[in-house]
């Protein structure tokens, strides 16, 4: 009975209670699930992915939780797999990791309030492949050029192998844009072959797999090839003789390690190897050579070049040879520094060297040779003999069965020969004659029955020879002949003499007087200069008809007169200065053209020339200064130089005349420091200058007279002339444009520009 009435009195205080609510205007609040909506899946990769949600609505209640739920079969809860992004409306992402590779998973949104859990919209995607995994084989079977590898692969990435193979270089870190192999398909275990490789060098090395995915690589390794066996050849044996020979080699390669010791093997059998006789010569890469000793006579030898490095030893290819039998031909050159060298090879009696014979050294180095008797047996030279720098060596006696010398005979800086007698049984010098600063050399007589000489001649420096008595008694000379700094004092000797096939230069002879003996000259086919004499005359020369170089005559400082060159129809050129002394020049009446220059310069007494009269052309350049003529009439047939013209520092010339049918200059003209008054006395039939014209420094010049001139190619320079105050011979000139380039006139007496003279003020 209680227990109803206590019930009566609950249910009539919530009656009372609703009803005061609903007096007061208040309703309850319904809450409702919130409203949610799934975002597409992004980023999928093979084990992750990103996904998302949007809470659009709470649902009158409070969101709690939200996130994704995901699972393998479709609409996935919050009882399976989820995460837990935060609370509330909005959006918001998650990371979906650890999945598994090529699976199609689902997933949704959810959201939690007090009335429940809502989800969104399901959605699916799918993992991807993975790229594979492998490991690389150890590198084994190393060799110069080649190695084995290969790879182990462990998992495949969910997908075929598309290929597989090892890459290598000599960088870490190789890729498939390396040196590769290509093994094939399929996930089994290979082995690959790496070649072409470089011996003794350092690789790094890993496998690698291509799926769908990509490119997957194991980890490297790193290997060294082996060297290689070094490349060599073995050189041609040379200077073969009856107990030695000459070989060596040549290393064109290390292999790839050092070349630690390199030679020579030989043996009478053959492929000889370095347990055979053999001799080392040096380490590491290039050409050596190598004398074999002690071989025996007429047996025939094998050789090889070898060397070794850390590969082992190697060989070059085999060469035989055969040792002379005891002869009496030395098949080489001899060279022979002290007298126990003499006295060694003399001992083997040969008649003949192939080669040439050297006794002494012309470096400097001094020999201790007091006597060549030893090579008394020698006949034949097949080439040079050269005896140099003997300061105890008397005399050349034991040479004195010598008849044939193939090349050049020099005889140099021996200091005690007076005479050169040990050598006069030599007939034949297939070269050049030498003989040159033998200090107390008195005549040269030891080679007067050379009858033929195939060069040319030098005699020089040597300070005690004053005769050349005993010269060859040759007509021709094939190559030039030198006569310089000797004591001699005319030249006898040389009076056979009719051809020089080069230069013939006399110099330096301070004691020489007399050329008489060289008048039967007929030609010289290269420069001809005789300078730095005593002599007082030159003359003759009479039948001399070509100089195909320079005449020089110069510096000669007792010489007074030169006559004759009577039949000289050619020249390159004709140069005489530096002759202090010299009054007069005559002669030279054929010579028409000269091919080279013309100088006549610093002959402070020259004042006398009937010569040159029938000189026509001059191709190189004319040159006066520093003479004593005073006109130039000696030159009263010249046509044409091509060259320059420099007339200057001449007080005594006062006239031009004598070039009054030059016509043309292929280069400049200068005409300074003279006496002269009027150049149209000279000049008046020049036409045409190549160059440009120079008028300076002449102080008695009144004129300027170039009546005919028509062009010049360069300017016209006149200056310092102090006299100089007419130009009206230039008019013609200037207004009909022959100036090629520009006109100066500057401190004479009478100063106009080109257009003053143009415009007739030509004087004053």
């Amino acid at each position: 009975m209680l227990r109803k009435v206590i019930l009566s009195v609950f249910a009539l205080f919530l009656l009372f209670s609703c009803s005061g609510d609903s007096d007061n205007g208040e309703e309850s609040i319904e809450i409702n699930l919130p409203s949610i909506s799934t975002i597409t899946a992004s980023s999928i990769t093979s084990t992750s992915v990103e996904v998302g949600g949007d809470v659009t609505n709470d649902g009158g209640g409070t969101v709690t939780a939200r996130g994704i739920a995901w699972g393998l079969t479709p609409n996935p809860t919050i009882s399976g797999n989820k995460t837990t992004n935060g609370t509330g409306e909005g959006g918001f992402s998650a990371t979906l990791s650890g999945l598994d590779r090529a699976t199609q998973y689902y997933f949704r949104a959810y959201a939690t309030n007090s009335k429940g859990v809502a989800y969104g919209n399901e959605m699916t995607f799918t993992t991807n492949m993975s790229l594979a995994v492998l490991s690389t084989k150890e590198v084994t079977d190393i060799t110069e050029s080649s190695a084995i590898s290969g790879g182990v692969i462990s998992d495949d990435g969910g997908t075929d192998i598309i290929s597989k193979g090892i890459c290598w270089g000599t960088n870490a870190n190789p890729t498939i844009e390396d040196d590769i192999t290509e093994d094939g398909q399929g996930s089994d275990e290979f082995v690959s072959e790496l070649s072409g490789l470089s011996p003794n060098t350092a690789y790094f090395v890993r496998a690698y797999v291509v799926n769908s995915e990509g490119v997957s690589y194991g980890d490297e390794i790193t290997f060294t090839t082996n060297p290689e066996l070094a490349s060599l050849t073995t050189k041609e044996v040379t200077e073969l003789g009856q107990i030695s020979a000459i070989s060596g080699g040549e290393v064109t390669a290390n292999g790839g390690a050092e070349v630690t010791v390199r030679g020579i093997c030989w043996s009478t059998d053959p492929n000889p190897t370095v347990d055979d006789s053999n001799v080392a010569k040096g380490a590491g890469l290039g050409e050596y050579e190598i004398t074999m000793m002690e071989l025996v006579p007429d047996t025939q030898y094998y050789v090889r070049a070898y060397a070794t490095n850390a590969a082992g030893t190697s060989y070059g290819q085999e060469i035989s040879f055969t040792t002379l039998e005891v002869s009496t031909v030395y098949d080489g050159d001899v060279v022979l520094l002290t007298q126990q060298e003499v006295d060694d090879f003399g001992s083997n009696n040969f008649l003949e060297i192939t080669g040439s014979l050297t006794i002494g050294d012309n470096t400097g180095i001094i020999s201790d040779i007091t006597n060549l008797d030893a090579l008394s047996s020698l006949e034949t030279l097949g080439n040079y003999l050269a005896i140099y720098n003997n300061d105890q060596l008397e005399n050349l006696n034991g040479l004195s069965g010598i008849t044939s010398i193939g090349g050049d005979l020099l005889v140099g800086m021996n200091d005690l020969f007076t005479e050169i007698d040990g050598l006069s049984n030599i007939t034949t010098i297939g070269g050049a004659l030498e003989i040159y600063s033998n200090d107390l050399l008195q005549n040269i007589q030891g080679i007067s029955n050379v009858t033929s000489l195939g060069g040319g001649a030098i005699i020089r420096r040597n300070e005690a020879l004053i005769s050349l008595e005993g010269f060859p008694d040759l007509t021709e000379i094939n190559g030039n002949i030198t006569i310089q700094e000797n004591a001699i004092t005319d030249l006898i000797g040389l009076q056979n003499l009719r051809s020089v096939v080069g230069d013939f230069s006399i110099s330096n002879e301070v004691m020489l007087q007399d050329l008489a003996a060289i008048q039967n000259l007929e030609s010289i086919q290269g420069y001809f200069g005789i300078t730095g004499t005593a002599i007082a005359e030159i003359n003759g020369f009479n039948s001399l008809t070509s100089v195909s170089g320079q005449l020089r005559i110069a510096q000669n400082s007792q010489i007074t007169s030169i006559q004759g060159f009577s039949i000289l129809a050619t020249s390159g050129g004709v140069q005489i200065t530096n002759n202090d002394l010299l009054v007069s020049i005559s002669g030279f009446d054929l010579l028409t053209k000269i091919t080279g220059d013309l100088s006549l310069n610093i002959n402070g007494s020259l004042s006398t020339i009937s010569a040159l009269n029938g000189l026509t052309i001059v191709e190189g350049n004319i040159s006066f200064s520093s003479n004593s003529f005073a006109d130039i009439g000696f030159l009263n047939n010249l046509t044409l130089v091509d060259g320059n013209v420099f007339i200057a520092n001449s007080s005594t010339l006062i006239s031009l005349s004598g070039l009054e049918i030059l016509e043309q200059i292929g280069g400049g003209l200068t005409i300074s420091n003279t006496q002269i008054d009027s150049i149209l006395d000279g000049l008046a039939g020049l036409i045409t200058v190549g160059g440009s014209i120079s008028i300076k420094d002449n102080t008695d010049l009144l004129s300027v007279g170039f009546v005919n001139l028509a062009n010049v190619l360069g300017d016209i320079q006149i200056s310092n002339n102090t006299s100089l105050n007419d130009y009206c011979e230039l008019q013609a000139f200037l207004v009909n444009g022959g100036l090629g380039g520009t006109f100066n006139a500057t401190g004479n007496a009478y100063n106009p520009t080109a257009q003053n003279i143009i415009d007739g003020n030509c004087s004053n």
